[in-house]
């Protein structure tokens, strides 16, 4: 089995939750020695615990550092695998010092938006919290909030509010329409030129 991992260059990391409570449960955070065979420049990452379900909202809280100028991360939500290319993707880039999102689905063009709001740290690390509904209205949702906020000048704090009103991007605001219908219960995150610093669940904050 770590064989196949290592030819395909995925990452599984044993990070299963028993229950489905997220504010009791332990945050499950990318640790080094669960690589598998991680190239440098791109890396693929399949997560063991599995959504809530084919249909259902989600909410993720990813940390990365952008090693280039010209760098990317995609989520990957409500796929089945990276040999199916199903689910719905989240691509997050950044070009210079603008970040951009591009989302998407099967059948459907991207669509794609700055995200005017969301800044790096001089290190070129940031925090999102993205969220995802996927079959459980008309069309795939996608939230994004930039999860830490600048207080006077250099100094950071987490965001303290998370809520429909806050949200830097909203898919549904900006008019975009695509449809997944939930093609499986998987998540993973591929990057391309960026260090994977965290990535776990939390309880979706808007229904």
């Amino acid at each position: 089995m770590a064989a196949k991992l290592s030819v395909v260059v995925m990452a599984l990391l044993i990070c299963a939750c028993a229950e489905e409570n997220f504010e009791l449960a332990q945050r499950r955070e990318i640790q080094a020695h669960t690589k598998i065979d991680i190239q440098a420049d791109h890396s693929r990452y399949l997560f063991a615990d599995f959504l809530k379900g084919v249909n259902s909202r989600e909410h993720f809280v990813i940390g990365a550092r952008f090693v280039k100028h010209k760098s990317s991360f995609t989520l990957h939500s409500h796929f089945n695998g990276y040999e199916y290319r199903d689910g719905v993707r989240i691509r997050v880039s950044r070009d210079q010092d603008e970040i951009w999102v591009e989302c998407a689905s099967p059948g459907f063009l991207p669509s794609r938006t700055e995200l005017s709001n969301v800044q790096m740290n001089p290190d070129g690390t940031l925090r999102l919290r993205i969220e995802v509904h996927d079959g459980v209205s008309t069309g795939v949702r996608i939230l994004i909030w930039n999860d830490v906020q600048s207080l006077q000048g250099e100094l950071q704090r987490a965001r303290v509010t998370v809520n429909e009103s806050t949200a830097d991007m909203d898919s549904r605001r900006e008019g975009w329409v695509f449809e997944s219908h939930g093609r499986g219960a998987r998540w993973g995150i591929e990057t391309e030129d960026v260090q994977l610093l965290t990535a776990y669940r939390e309880a979706p904050y808007v229904h």
